[in-house]
This record gives structure tokens, C-alpha cells and sequence, in this order.
């Protein structure tokens, strides 16, 4: 019998890209597998998706879901949705939306138990088939936890595959805060660069196409080894050049470390706080907690991040498997 698999998800100023980026790598990595493929999306998120580097596969259907108040009555829509389509497949539902709580599972497990859940907190109750979450948790973490899921946890399930690491590493400095940066952390962070003396270093600046803050950025740079990037580019190519970069605690994060990119983190979430403490002691990143302390102390954080030796170990939990893990687990 044929797989279809329909993955609820949305994209938008306030959340980012990092939900729709993570769910259109497992859409098409399953796609390869032969799984029908349908994204249940609203009209904004829609408008949205076309803006970032992921492009949709011609062989995606986009099924439009109205921006509701109600959990309940997404769901209900939800099922609406997917019975309107009248597949004779098996079906799968997979969730990355973290105001879709356990009203909204229980749902759709009445009519489609093969669910599939996405998350990044451990404190958060839920109900389906499979769960997913890539940060460093254990089972024991998961303080809702129920015997009859199947929990895959850790950073071997990171949905991402790199291209073949390049050997050489240059001085540049990824600053890049999510396609929003809903906190306006690229502007502050520059100010604080621009009383730095730190010619020595390239700083890319990545803004995201949802960052509505470029011609703002753009005039307060002051130095010459600034390039601004606002266009769809291969972030793969810039961590394979750069030895640091300045962002926050998603996807980008996790991307980051796959490249053995030394991070320098800022928390904007409170689901990031855990997975950069752990980190940090770890010694995978440097972590700048505290974002309110007052700009003489930043401004000595960053210089001791720049002039700080780090030796990137090679053991690195996140290989090229994280894709096909997870298809296996879901495919078993």
C-alpha cells in the first residue's frame, strides 16, 4: 500500500523558518522514499515559504488550513483536510507547531494514530505515534512521557545533511539570527562590533527574508570587512568558510556544529536555554546567556569569544543519518 504524509506546520515573523526548514527536509527526504507528500499550511505561511532558500518540490501539494483561535477547531479542520483528499494510503500525520498542544493530538489520533510530533520542550504533554526531539534530552527528561510511543531523542535524529566538509577554515564570523530576528539582535550585536577592534575578522551578515530591518542594518555599518547578504544563498557554503559565528539557539544552532563552527549563542527562546547550557559545558559553544547585562560587559564577552583557542573535537553527534533515522523509525 502507498504512504501519504501530511505535515502541519507554519512559517511567520514570530516563529521564523526553523519549523518549515526542518519539516521540508524530512517531506523530502520521504518524498525520495516514495511517500506522497502534502503540506497543510495557512495562506500567510504560504506567502511566506516562498521566501526562504527551501524550495517546495514540484511533487508537494500545499493544502490551505484557515488561521484559527481554536485548537480544536484546527484539528477538527485538519482531519477535514486530509478526509477531503480520499486517499487509499496509508496515512501519517506529522506535527511541528507548539500551540497545537494535546487537545489537538488526541483529535487526530481518534482518526489517523500514525502521528508524528516535533518538538523542542520536555515539559509539554502530548499524545501520538512517534516522538521527535533532536535537542541533547534522555528519556527520563520527558516528564510527560507514555509507553506506547516511540521517542526518538538526541542530536543522530537531527534532520539535516551536509555536503563533505572542506578542510579549510577561514576567518570569518557567521552573524545570522533566524530569517525574523523578531528581537532585533543583528542591529544590537553590530553596535556592539562596531567598538571592537577586530579588523582581523570577516563578519557575514545574513538577513533573513523576513527581518524587515535591512535598510537599518545596512546604515549603521561602519567598517569594511562587513558583507550583507539578503538573498536566497547555500548556507552550507558560509560554515564551511567560517570559524565563528554570533546567533541564536535553532536550527541554525545544530547546522552550525554539523560544520564544526564554534558558536557564540544568544537564547531568545526559552526551549534553547537547556540544549546551550548543555553546550556550553561541553565546551561546543560560548553562551551569552544574559543579553540584558550592560554593553561593557558584552563587549568583553565577545572579545574573550574571538580570542579564546577552541579545539573542535571530531566526535560530533550529528552526522548524515538524522534524515534516514527518523524514516526508519516512522517506517518500521
Amino acid at each position: 500500500m502507498s504512504k501519504s504524509i501530511f505535515f502541519r506546520f507554519e512559517i511567520n515573523k514570530k516563529i521564523g523558518s526553523g519549523h518549515a526548514i526542518r519539516c521540508l527536509r524530512i517531506a523530502k527526504y520521504l518524498c525520495e522514499k516514495k511517500f506522497k507528500i502534502f503540506l497543510i499550511i495557512s495562506n500567510k505561511s504560504l506567502i511566506n515559504l516562498k521566501k526562504i532558500p527551501i524550495k517546495i518540490n514540484g511533487s508537494f501539494k500545499v493544502l490551505k488550513i484557515r488561521e484559527y483561535d481554536s485548537i480544536i477547531k484546527d484539528a477538527q479542520n485538519t482531519v477535514n483536510i486530509i478526509c477531503n483528499q480520499k486517499l487509499n494510503s496509508q496515512i501519517y500525520v506529522f506535527k511541528d507547531v507548539y500551540k497545537l498542544d494535546l487537545k489537538w493530538d488526541n483529535i487526530i489520533m481518534k482518526k489517523y494514530t500514525n502521528l508524528i510530533i516535533l518538538d523542542d520542550f520536555v515539559d509539554k504533554k502530548h499524545n501520538c505515534k512517534v516522538y521527535i526531539n533532536f535537542n541533547p534530552y534522555k528519556y527520563k527528561q520527558i516528564k510527560y512521557s507514555k509507553k506506547h510511543i516511540k521517542y526518538l531523542l538526541g542530536l543522530k535524529y537531527f534532520p539535516y545533511a551536509k555536503k563533505k566538509l572542506k578542510n579549510k577554515k577561514k576567518n570569518n564570523c557567521l552573524i545570522y539570527f533566524g530569517a525574523s530576528d523578531n528581537k532585533n539582535l543583528t542591529i544590537k550585536i553590530i553596535k556592539i562590533l562596531n567598538r571592537l577592534n577586530l579588523s582581523h575578522i570577516n563578519f557575514i551578515i545574513i538577513v533573513g527574508k523576513l527581518n524587515h530591518n535591512k535598510k537599518n542594518i545596512k546604515k549603521i555599518i561602519q567598517f569594511k570587512n562587513y558583507t550583507i547578504i539578503d538573498k536566497f544563498i547555500n548556507l552550507e557554503n558560509i560554515y564551511n568558510n567560517c570559524n565563528f559565528m554570533i546567533g541564536t539557539g535553532g536550527t541554525s544552532l545544530w547546522e552550525a556544529l554539523a560544520h564544526k563552527v564554534y558558536p557564540l549563542i544568544i537564547p531568545t527562546h526559552n526551549n534553547h536555554i537547556d540544549s546551550c547550557i548543555y553546550l556550553s559545558k561541553r565546551k561546543k559553544i560560548s553562551s551569552l546567556k544574559d543579553f540584558k547585562m550592560n554593553n561593557e560587559l558584552k563587549k568583553k564577552y565577545i572579545l574573550r569569544y574571538f580570542n579564546t583557542p577552541v579545539k573542535r573535537s571530531n566526535n560530533n553527534s550529528i552526522d548524515n543519518n538524522g534524515l534516514k533515522r527518523i524514516y526508519n523509525s516512522i517506517n518500521a
